[in-house]
């Protein structure tokens, strides 16, 4: 049986997330997930691309025909591998607008970590489980008890995302563009329930493997957004910093499209 591992490449807040689920679905415990940066992961081999992807059972068949490895490449220093039928590229872009929308919520939890840990939550638990309770009861938390955020604070957070959008998209844009380079591009704009079935059968096409249920079966067990995921995103401390800082916001954004 052959073996496709995708490197994903997403500017935060893009859609890796929901991918995963979609692909999870489709492919069942086939499907293989590597998160290599979270520490927790004792088993986790640390490279890239990851090796575990390449575990066999008894018979020598791979147990994970499909396997997606996830970075930000905040650092700007993952390394352009040369791809194969084997070693693919999906890429996750977004407008800086509305990405920086939802990266303030991370942002505040973030600065937050303390104030959530005294409820029990570990920031480090919420980000590796991406559990969407735990989402809502941190931002609500946040929303009572947050810590004062400085401008000093919120603008540098500002200016290091908009910094790493440009980069991000200028090195990944690149690539995509790349007739030399196998890559699924995908933008977060354009997302939408009307769009899920194409979306799904896009994925298999790029992989070129066949999943383990019907494409229909499979976004129905896990549809692009329901209403109670929309609550989950709520923020009222997110949505204050966005007022306050709304004049720095629509700078940086206007930067950025020039800039990219």
């Amino acid at each position: 049986m052959n073996q496709v591992h995708l490197l994903s490449k997403s500017i935060p807040r893009a859609g890796h997330h929901y991918t995963v689920n979609i692909l999870k679905s489709l492919y069942g415990n086939k499907f293989f997930y590597c998160e290599f940066y979270q520490p927790s992961t004792a088993a986790c081999c640390k490279k890239t691309p990851c090796l575990n992807r390449l575990n066999v059972d008894t018979k020598g068949r791979f147990l994970y025909p499909v396997s997606m490895q996830k970075s930000h490449d905040f650092n700007l220093t993952d390394k352009i591998y040369r791809t194969s039928e084997q070693l693919k590229y999906i890429l996750f872009f977004r407008n800086f607008m509305d990405s920086i929308k939802s990266r303030t919520k991370l942002f505040l939890l973030l600065k937050n970590k303390k104030v959530i840990l005294s409820h029990g939550i570990k920031i480090s638990e919420l980000f590796e489980s991406h559990d969407k309770n735990l989402y809502k009861a941190s931002l609500q938390i946040i929303d009572i008890e947050g810590v004062e955020i400085s401008p000093i604070e919120f603008e540098n957070f500002l200016i290091r995302a908009a910094s790493h959008h440009v980069r991000f998209t200028k090195k990944w844009g690149a690539v995509a563009s790349s007739k030399e380079i196998s890559s699924l591009v995908i933008h977060y704009e354009d997302f939408s329930p009307s769009t899920e079935f194409e979306f799904a059968n896009n994925l298999i096409r790029f992989i070129g493997i066949d999943p383990v249920c019907e494409v229909q079966e499979a976004i129905t067990r896990c549809p692009l957004m329901n209403p109670a995921d929309k609550k989950s995103e709520i923020s009222i401390a997110a949505t204050e910093l966005m007022s306050r800082f709304s004049n720095q916001i629509s700078f940086c954004s206007k930067m950025v499209e020039q800039l990219i």
